[in-house]
């Protein structure tokens, strides 16, 4: 009988590398918005980021749901594109709230 642990390691790294790309496109695409029109307060800035970022991370899960790319997760070139994928779907937060 197989280990059950292997494939639940396995399962947890890769849920965790998917987080890690969620994270990181979205603070990404927070970054490049805030150097493009910097905000004029510290409110609009701390406004500005969580947007940014709660757009990215929703908007980034909504469109992996929708076209079916949670395969992609098993792979380093895949995660990249996820990456991608959420830091477009973060640039319209920053747009929306300013």
């Amino acid at each position: 009988m197989p280990e059950p642990t292997s494939s639940g390691v396995a399962g947890a790294a890769a849920f965790k590398a998917a987080g890690g790309a969620a994270a990181g496109g979205a603070l990404l695409s927070a970054i490049v918005v805030m150097l493009m029109t910097p905000p004029r307060s510290t409110r609009e800035w701390a406004v500005g980021l969580i947007s940014t970022v709660v757009t990215g991370i929703g908007g980034g899960a909504i469109a992996v749901q929708y076209f079916r790319l949670q395969e992609w997760v098993d792979s380093v070139t895949g995660l990249v594109a996820l990456g991608g994928l959420i830091f477009g779907c973060g640039l319209p937060g920053w747009a929306i709230v300013r």
